[in-house]
């Protein structure tokens, strides 16, 4: 769902697919320039010309089309590292090795290792769960609060849901 909601956001504005694919610094950069070159543009020849000369406008608008277009060739480029499979094969490897972290009571290199996790993708509901019930033996449960929503929110099978519903109950206020 990630992939398209960034591939329709990026079309429409360049830069927000970027954003949604973690890529917030530049798809920000991006869409603040595009806008700024196509106002300019479209004020150029629409609503004040005697201010804004024809050549200002004319290349206002042609370095929009181009950073248009530039924009959706990083959005494929990161696309490809984003959903490459190797990605899910590292998500697996480091959700394996921070629940033989929890095991041990080793709470803070799990935690690492789950930030990690995260970075790779923020979404993946089996890295959330753990995320969670990491944050939960920690204490930290208005975290864990946060977390435990977020995995209702991913969760596309019942048993996952139930988990989630079951761990908030029992949560401290």
């Amino acid at each position: 769902m990630r992939k398209w909601l960034a591939i329709i956001l990026n079309l429409a504005a360049p830069g927000a697919g970027l954003i949604v694919l973690q890529r917030e610094w530049l798809g920000t950069l991006l869409a603040v320039v595009f806008s700024m070159l196509c106002l300019t543009g479209l004020w150029g020849l629409l609503i004040i010309p005697a201010e804004i000369g024809p050549w200002l406008a004319g290349s206002s608008l042609v370095a929009s089309g181009l950073l248009w277009a530039w924009s959706q060739w990083l959005l494929a480029q990161r696309m490809k590292v984003v959903c490459a499979p190797e990605i899910q094969d590292e998500l697996r490897q480091l959700c394996v090795r921070a629940d033989e972290l929890i095991d041990r009571s080793k709470l803070h290199a799990a935690y690492r290792t789950l930030l990690i996790a995260r970075s790779l993708n923020d979404e993946d509901v089996e890295v959330n769960v753990r995320w969670a019930r990491l944050l939960t033996l920690m204490g930290r449960f208005r975290h864990a609060r946060r977390a435990w929503n977020l995995v209702i929110r991913l969760s596309r099978n019942r048993d996952t849901y139930r988990q989630a519903v079951d761990a908030l109950e029992k949560l401290p206020r």
